[in-house]
């Protein structure tokens, strides 16, 4: 990834299917603990309810976040299902994937049609954003479009190493 990042050229399919798997593989870092933050606060999970200032596991704060919360996915999706599409989301070798700064980090994300798993406050994409240096997945949410994401204001150095399709 990080030999990708600045050189403008062109990945290759292989590099990209190691890329995908790879990301695939590591998922979001089950040893870290992220604050549930605001919008994660009065959900009720695994039996109590949390305050912005509780911490959780990143998948499970980013499943109470994007799917309990705001409502970006199918209703009763759990969170084994919401693991399972990000893996998806990742290998899916007709989706998009952008090698870009994010905050000044160096991430890779990958991006496909939500389709099904859209829920009532979703969105027609699905991103799923890999952070550089803490080798992990950093988030994956709803997204109007791939071009919203390449434009947003704390992202630079995009460089498409897969465009999306249309």
């Amino acid at each position: 990834i990080a030999e990708l990042a600045g050189t403008e050229r062109d990945a290759s399919e292989d590099e990209i299917r190691r890329i995908r798997k790879y990301v695939a593989e590591r998922g979001f870092d089950p040893n870290a603990l992220e604050r549930v933050r605001v919008r994660g606060a009065r959900i009720v999970w695994r039996g109590r309810t949390l305050r912005g200032r509780d911490q959780l596991p990143p998948a499970e704060a980013h499943y109470v976040r994007h799917v309990l919360a705001r409502l970006e996915w199918t209703t009763g999706t759990t969170l084994f299902e919401f693991l399972h599409i990000i893996e998806q989301v990742v290998r899916d070798e007709s989706g998009a994937v952008l090698l870009s700064k994010y905050a000044g980090r160096l991430q890779i994300g990958f991006l496909t049609r939500t389709g099904y798993w859209k829920g009532p406050e979703g969105e027609d994409w699905t991103l799923v954003d890999f952070r550089h240096e803490i080798d992990h997945i950093a988030t994956a949410y709803q997204v109007t479009s791939p071009e919203r994401v390449a434009h947003q204001s704390q992202r630079s150095d995009v460089q498409w190493l897969k465009h999306p399709s249309a």
